[in-house]
């Protein structure tokens, strides 16, 4: 029975090995596709009225500028014989340097000629040039086109997406471990494990969204504060000293406002407040594995009852051990979930794959050396993992520390806020999490009631989604960290002209559109070759034919169902990227009425099926797209933002 169980696992394995290296492939694919799309995207020409309110616009700025003595903004238009017509009015201070360095030729090329692109002043600009989309953006004063900035965004999108998918592939990994050399040591042993395993993560799955999901956001939110701090410094109003030139000398200026009659050139309160929001954050990690650490360890003995492993169970001895040994690891497990979702929200998942992949090893070594040599059994696999978390987060913590500078103790009581922020956030995603897990087990339990067949056709079709799943989870982390970082940007900070407004709402949308795409496209192109596969496949995965026909009949649903995820995950990623906490709870709960409802109806006209239970996962997915599509077409709340995106389209 072992020998047959552990043949068919190793086809699963390999089954997994394949689609990733296809996943890989195939967002490589996707991604040269988007790089040349987004250097190639247009804008259709303005209408006269439009071009009358951009020159007007431009006379302003230039205006601005020649008062302040300083370029605070530049207009340029292409060349002869440039295919690119739009350029970008900005301002600011440093930035990507990818873009600062393209832009800084054309900077200097079109500060010397504002005269002549003015049309000495007050006449229009060439009729070639009068398409020209004037945007600005918060990161350099140069002069950029569009799609290089798009262009831009896309590189930036796939360098954390990447990253983020191997390490969600490789963390599993650990897990994985632990079974094949618990497996060794009998199916008592490697039952109890697995009972405590799975108790830990029901229970740790409630948390784990909260944290990581407000981690990536919030962090990310004030780091897009930070990087825009360069375009405000050095912005006064009409008192700025220079006034005096236009003004009668006296440099002052009744319509100011004192509280702005500074300039900060340092920056120390955006490095504050985004040290404290991770302070903050390292704190609430701390705080629930502590907590947990004191309920797993205190209360094994009940949790393990509660999942059916009472003291007579001849698991018990493995799982109760187990359990309280990984019990002193849940404080690194929670740091360590906490600190990667940090690490995204900057930006960075390169820095935390490393040591991921640190961990996984380390894993690996301390396993059989606790297990074996050591003759600890199930605790020396626990003991392994705990340990190897440890030594990983140690020198991840350091790093983090040296980038940001955390400071729990100093920063202890300005904290109030910023907790609370955190609190709120994840209280809504705790709600969201709930009503996801509830429309799983609602399924899972009806596929168990349709008898041993049904029940093991539903877990072997519900683990092809698993490459889909991770790919799907990795564009939605990228797509959530960039549109937190944009939409905190602040692009619009004393942007009287709304010109601001133009470039961050076609920037979001950028970010919007792209996730989706390479989210549908990735789930599509992966659900066709399994389709095109799916005898081969099912034959990899069992052996038995009862349960391959009963996994064919419904394969068609089951892909349609993967499809619709890989549209759902950016969805989620753009709502909670807009902090938008309140309507993915909704949506979500709403998901899991329409989910459930289709199973109570079948099941109570007794109609309920395996290819049902897949169609209502399926609605629980969709009916997600939809109403995330719907919220953020809305443009209200905080996507209100996006109408200035008509400005450029009005006309086209």
């Amino acid at each position: 029975m072992s020998d047959r169980s552990s043949s068919s696992s190793r086809p699963r394995q390999t089954y997994r090995r394949i689609t990733m290296t296809i996943s890989i492939v195939t967002t490589a694919i996707i991604f040269s596709n988007a790089h040349a799309l987004s250097s190639t995207t247009t804008v259709g020409p303005m209408s006269s009225s439009q071009s009358s309110s951009v020159r007007h616009r431009h006379r302003r700025v230039e205006h601005h500028r020649i008062r302040h003595h300083r370029p605070i903004a530049t207009l340029g238009y292409p060349g002869e014989g440039s295919d690119d017509r739009r350029f970008i009015l900005s301002r600011g201070g440093g930035g990507i340097t990818t873009v600062a360095r393209s832009a800084s030729t054309l900077l200097s090329a079109t500060t010397s000629n504002d005269d002549d692109l003015m049309g000495g002043g007050g006449e229009d600009p060439p009729p070639s040039h009068r398409d020209a989309a004037i945007t600005t953006t918060s990161t350099n004063v140069a002069v950029v086109p569009m799609g290089r900035q798009k262009r831009t965004l896309t590189l930036e999108f796939f360098n954390i997406a990447l990253p983020a998918f191997v390490q969600l592939a490789a963390e599993p990994l650990a897990g994985l471990v632990d079974t094949a050399y618990l497996g060794r040591l009998g199916p008592e042993v490697l039952g109890g494990a697995g009972v405590a395993i799975s108790a830990q993560y029901a229970v740790g799955k409630l948390y784990n969204d909260p944290l990581l999901r407000t981690s990536i956001s919030l962090v990310a939110s004030e780091d897009g504060k930070r990087k825009n701090h360069h375009s405000r410094i050095g912005w006064r109003k009409d008192n700025d000293v220079n006034a005096n030139e236009e003004g009668d000398g006296s440099g002052t200026n009744d319509d100011d406002d004192d509280d702005d009659a500074y300039v900060d050139f340092s920056g120390a309160d955006e490095r504050r407040a985004l040290s404290m929001a991770v302070s903050s954050a390292m704190l609430l990690a701390l705080t629930v594995g502590t907590v947990q650490l004191a309920l797993y360890y205190a209360f094994a003995n009940d949790i393990l009852s509660m999942m059916g492993v009472t003291s007579t169970s001849g698991m018990h001895a493995s799982a109760y051990s187990y359990m309280r040994v990984r019990a002193l690891g849940t404080p690194a497990a929670t740091l360590w979930l906490v600190t990667n979702g940090i690490y995204r929200g900057l930006g960075d998942t390169a820095t935390p794959l490393r040591y991921s992949l640190l961990f996984t090893t380390l894993n690996a070594i301390l396993d059989p050396l606790f297990i074996f040599t050591l003759n600890y059994g199930a605790s020396g696999a626990a003991a392994g993992t705990a340990i190897a978390q440890y030594v990983a987060l140690v020198p991840l913590l350091l790093s983090l520390h040296r980038r940001v500078g955390i400071d729990v103790w100093g920063m202890r009581k300005e904290m109030g806020g910023t907790l609370l922020e955190y609190v709120r956030a994840g209280s809504y995603v705790l709600l969201r999490t709930v009503g996801k897990v509830l429309a799983y087990s609602v399924c899972a339990r009806q596929a168990a009631l349709l008898g041993t067949v049904a029940a093991a056709a539903y877990n072997l079709t519900f683990q092809l989604g698993f490459a889909t799943t991770q790919i799907c989870e990795s564009v939605a982390v990228a797509v959530q960290t960039l549109l937190a970082r944009e939409m905190a940007g602040g692009y619009v900070d004393n942007d009287d002209d709304g010109i601001g407004a133009v470039v961050r709402a076609e920037r979001v949308r950028h970010l919007i559109n792209g996730s989706i795409l390479v989210g549908g496209a990735v789930a599509g192109a992966l659900s066709l070759l399994t389709f095109f596969q799916r005898d081969g496949v099912l034959r990899g995965l069992t052996t038995n034919t009862a349960i391959r026909e009963a996994s064919a009949a419904v394969f068609p649903v089951v892909l349609i169902t993967q499809v619709l995820k890989g549209l759902a995950y950016p969805v989620n990623g753009i709502i909670m990227g807009g902090l938008d906490w309140k309507n993915s709870m909704a949506a979500m709960w709403l998901a899991n009425l329409v989910c459930v409802a289709m199973i109570q109806v079948w099941a109570n006209a007794k109609v309920i099926s395996l290819g049902k239970i897949w169609w209502a996962l399926a609605a629980f997915m969709g009916t997600q797209v939809i109403t995330g599509v719907i919220r953020f077409q809305s443009k209200t709340g905080i996507w209100k933002m996006l109408r200035a995106d008509g400005f450029r389209r009005e006309g086209a």
